[in-house]
């Protein structure tokens, strides 16, 4: 009895399973990292308020604000006219001051007129129908230089400059 030699030699070491290998892809490169994000400057001072202090801010709103003095009886054109004659050199007060000061002449303008148009209409019969309108639209005038006014110190308050309306141009800048 003689053996011969095995069939088939045994594996010196044993193979793990082969693994399925994909197609290599390459690699996607890293991506690039942003840059840092750009400094946004501050937003610009608006052009009304061109770097003004807590006191022009005070001034700005009281040349608005001085037309409520004629609730006690000082005419409202009083106000703004000192405000303007005393900052008038301030190029952040100016505007407000010379703004109210025009609406409040303005106002005056139409009241007079009004008032002068309401006694020549109450003369007369006929005008009786004229004259009650005439001195309701006075009245309204009144009420509207109060909340212009109003409006006029809240803007002012912001550092925008009030346009009034009804408001005639005399002071010139």
């Amino acid at each position: 009895m003689t053996e011969g030699p095995p069939t088939n030699p045994p594996d010196p070491e044993p193979q793990p399973p082969a693994i399925a290998q994909r197609p290599s892809t390459p690699e996607p490169e890293p991506m690039p990292t942003p840059p840092p994000p750009a400094t946004v400057p501050p937003s610009p001072v608006p052009p009304t308020a061109p770097g003004r202090t807590g006191d022009q801010q005070m001034w700005q709103v009281l040349s608005h604000a001085s037309a409520f003095v004629q609730v006690v009886g000082i005419p409202s054109l009083v106000g703004p006219l000192i405000i303007w004659l005393m900052k008038r050199e301030d190029p952040a007060v100016e505007p407000h001051a010379r703004a109210a000061l025009n609406f409040q002449v303005s106002l005056l303008i139409y009241f007079i007129v009004g008032s002068i148009l309401a006694f020549l209409f109450a003369v007369t019969v006929v005008g009786l129908v004229v004259t009650i309108p005439l001195v309701i639209a006075l009245v309204v005038l009144f009420l509207l230089e109060l909340v212009f006014a109003l409006l006029a110190s809240l803007a002012a308050s912001r550092g925008e400059l009030y346009v009034y309306p009804l408001s005639l141009e005399l002071i010139k800048p």
